[in-house]
């Protein structure tokens, strides 16, 4: 059974009705955010650059918290309903990712803890309704903030129930098995 082995919450302030993660190391990226980016009224809530992930905001300007969880192997399906999903693969040479939006990197990071690896990554967002009603009425500085949850889980295992990548060495560092 596949198992959480890091989570992470990191808040930060959205703009321009947008954000991304990307590979850390911009000089492994051809394309930082916001380069490329779909521009359209019917923009779809997650978009892959290979070492992006663009994903599309209710609202011009709000805070909102994303939860990043990194498994060990392919994660059961998400029953709950939610506003938007979306799922996408990502690569990443260092491991981390940087939190992206339009007026640059936000000083959060996050940390997936496995080098080099190409990563299915599920998409989940809740609250966008809420904050695109606060937003018709200005900047929303509190009240409903939207959240999105992101599993993700190294991509070479898909479809192989019960095998795990990694396991715990030591704190904050990952082998694999």
């Amino acid at each position: 059974m596949a198992s959480v082995i890091r989570r992470q919450e990191v808040a930060f302030l959205v703009d321009f009705h947008g954000f991304a993660l990307q590979e850390y190391d911009d000089m492994e990226f051809p394309a930082s955010f916001p380069e490329g980016r779909e521009v359209s009224a019917d923009r779809p809530f997650l978009t892959a650059y290979g070492m992006r992930l663009d994903f599309e905001s209710a609202a011009h300007t709000h805070t909102a918290v994303m939860v990043t969880e990194v498994w060990d192997a392919e994660p059961p399906q998400n029953e709950t309903v939610w506003e938007a999903e979306g799922e996408a693969q990502l690569v990443s040479v260092t491991g981390r990712l940087s939190v992206e939006v339009i007026a640059g990197s936000a000083p959060s990071t996050v940390e997936l803890g496995i080098e080099g690896m190409r990563w299915q990554v599920r998409a989940y967002s809740s609250g966008r309704a809420a904050v695109a009603q606060l937003a018709a009425d200005g900047v929303p500085r509190r009240g409903a903030l939207p959240r999105t949850v992101l599993a993700g889980f190294p991509s070479d295992l898909r479809g192989r129930r019960g095998r795990r990548c990694c396991r715990p060495r030591r704190r904050g560092q990952l082998t694999f098995t």
